[in-house]
């Protein structure tokens, strides 16, 4: 039977030992005095070695319950020589002392500065990170912020001390927050929460939560900690986009056709119009757009002619804007009257400068710069634009064109990658000939418009004889590149009616539609001609050749599949039939 020990079953050991050397050697001996000391000593040796084992267990750097160990026996030491008299067990008990208290001191100061870097690197993980963190200590109920918390919060470091949670929570979220910490403690996961949090000076912040609970090694819980972010600035576009759909009611539909055909330059016009017609006191406008010159060109005019207009651009610093980037009311032109003299003449008549009394120019700003001025002008009234809520709703109006454009730009780039997309579904990758799932959809349609027409269709099944061999010898790479050179070969054979396509691997396969016995041997016999010839790869010619297997619709079978089974059951059996005569690949310099 295998026995098993522990420091506190040890203690105990030795405690007895004491106390049986107490009544062993000092009770005979009537003197109360030595008595009290052996049982102060006893008493001293196995606190130090409860404590020890107390130690072991805890997070405790394992030096310091030795050097407790290495105590005990020193007084243990010295315990012996007040019983027995001898000078040999004070020496030990000195010695035992000394290395005790170097052992102690070198562990602690040791286990001290693992503490101080492992608060360090707390710190540093706490406050480095962008999410405000609050830890929400459940013994003392004490509350400690994070420099992220303090900004968003918006209190000096001095005022957080004073804080508790309950400070941050709003008293109308209280209840709330009081549901979410019963969650917590319970031990669910709660997926990240909405909140108001009150800063300094009642400021109330929109904030995401995320609260989880940490437990200490004992599985007692020891912290709730809540991280979380501002979003503040969120929630406001959120409530201004709301805003603006009320505002974009009367240009619903042309926007609702911008997106189903996109901005060409009729679309502008129509969105331009409309514009001109909602806005308040607008009686003219213009759309300026930056193209690929890098020069802003007009791309709808309403209420001017734009097919004179169409001939003028402008680079960046010409502008009467000035690159702005803000909604601004124009009304001194001078910047136009400094254009060389045909600009000049454009502007003046197909552009009506003379006419405009003011200007609201709405910069469009899409990734951060500025890709088209939207201008609307007045005609008669030269403060109609004036009012900082016609400007708020420029401003508004201009965030809205912004997203819409960025939106339509992104439709497009969409639409580009999935027909990418399709197109790369449908193609084989390394030769570019139709794949696999292209095969069975083309060839599924083929059948039935064949078998409605009664006509007949073949498949032919093709596979590279050794082309394994190759492989191991030169390589994947080379293999690849001749794969290539055999796809176009074997497309150069192909009417323009028929489907080469690859299968994978060395496999590839023909649908020949219209085409029936009499007309089949004469294409084996041309893919077969075709192979005589040598393909080249990086200066090598490599001689293959391949296996053959045909099946007949709707002789052979009614379906793709059956028809594709037939096939490689004949190329296996024509792969059979010619083995070990031309059935080896060889490669020559």
């Amino acid at each position: 039977m295998k026995v098993r020990f522990s420091w506190f079953r040890v203690s105990v050991f030795l405690i007895c030992v004491f106390l049986a050397g107490v009544f062993i050697f000092v009770i005979p001996s009537e003197k109360p005095a030595r008595l009290l000391t052996v049982l102060s000593e006893s008493v001293l040796v196995g606190a130090s070695l409860v404590v020890a084992f107390v130690l072991k267990r805890s997070l405790v750097h394992p030096g310091i319950p030795a050097g407790l160990l290495l105590i005990s026996l020193s007084v243990y030491m010295d315990l012996l020589q007040s019983i027995t008299g001898l000078i040999l067990f004070e020496t030990l008990a000195v010695v035992l002392s000394i290395i005790a208290a170097i052992v102690l001191l070198y562990y602690i100061v040791l286990h001290v500065r693992n503490l101080r870097i492992m608060i360090i690197e707390h710190e540093t993980i706490i406050n480095g990170s962008n999410e405000g963190v609050i830890l929400r200590n459940l013994k003392d109920n004490t509350v400690r912020f994070n420099e992220a918390a303090r900004k968003i919060l918006g209190y000096e470091p001095e005022e957080l001390k004073r804080l508790s949670i309950y400070d941050i929570v709003l008293p109308q979220e209280l209840e709330f927050h009081g549901e979410m910490m019963e969650r917590v403690m319970k031990g669910e996961t709660i997926s990240p929460y909405e909140a108001r949090y009150a800063g300094k000076n009642g400021k109330e912040i929109d904030v995401q939560v995320n609260a989880s609970l940490v437990k200490n090694d004992k599985g007692i819980p020891d912290y709730i900690i809540f991280a979380f972010r501002d979003i503040t600035r969120i929630k406001a576009m959120e409530l201004s986009l709301r805003e603006l759909n009320r505002f974009h009611r009367a240009l619903n539909e042309v926007v609702t056709e911008a997106l189903e055909s996109g901005l060409d330059n009729n679309a502008y016009h129509d969105f331009l119009f409309r514009c001109v017609e909602a806005f308040p006191g607008a009686d003219a406008g213009v759309f300026l757009l930056k193209e690929e010159d890098e020069r802003f060109h007009y791309v709808a005019a309403c209420n001017y002619d734009f097919e004179e207009l169409k001939k003028v651009s402008f680079a960046t610093d010409e502008l009467i804007q000035a690159n702005s980037d803000r909604v601004t009311v124009i009304k001194d032109y001078a910047v136009d009257y400094e254009m060389d003299d045909e600009r000049q003449r454009i502007i003046l008549t197909a552009g009506r400068l003379g006419e405009i009394k003011s200007t609201i120019t709405i910069p469009i700003l899409i990734d951060g710069k500025v890709m088209m001025y939207f201008n609307l002008d007045s005609l008669k009234s030269s403060t109609v634009f004036d009012n900082p809520e016609i400007q708020e709703i420029a401003a508004s109006f201009g965030r809205a064109v912004a997203v819409l454009l960025s939106r339509l730009r992104l439709e497009r780039e969409l639409n580009k990658q999935r027909e990418l997309m399709e197109r790369l579904s449908m193609e084989d990758p390394l030769t570019g000939l139709p794949n696999r799932r292209y095969f069975f959809d083309c060839s599924a349609r083929q059948i039935e418009y064949l078998r409605r027409r009664k006509e007949e269709m073949t498949i032919l099944y093709l596979d590279l004889n050794d082309f394994k061999g190759v492989n191991d010898t030169m390589g994947h790479d080379f293999g690849d590149e001749l794969l290539k050179e055999v796809g176009k070969r074997l497309n150069s054979i192909c009417r323009s009616s028929d489907l080469l396509a690859r299968m994978g691997g060395d496999e590839f396969v023909y649908v020949l539609p219209s085409t029936g016995k009499e007309e089949i041997a004469e294409v084996i016999k041309r893919i077969r001609n075709s192979f005589k010839e040598p393909f080249v790869v990086e200066n090598k010619s490599i001689y293959l050749s391949t296996s053959i297997g045909k099946a007949l619709f709707p002789e052979d079978g009614q379906s793709v599949r059956e028809l594709l089974i037939v096939a490689d059951e004949r190329m296996y059996s024509d792969k059979d039939r010619t083995n070990g005569r031309i059935n080896k690949s060889r490669i020559e310099e």
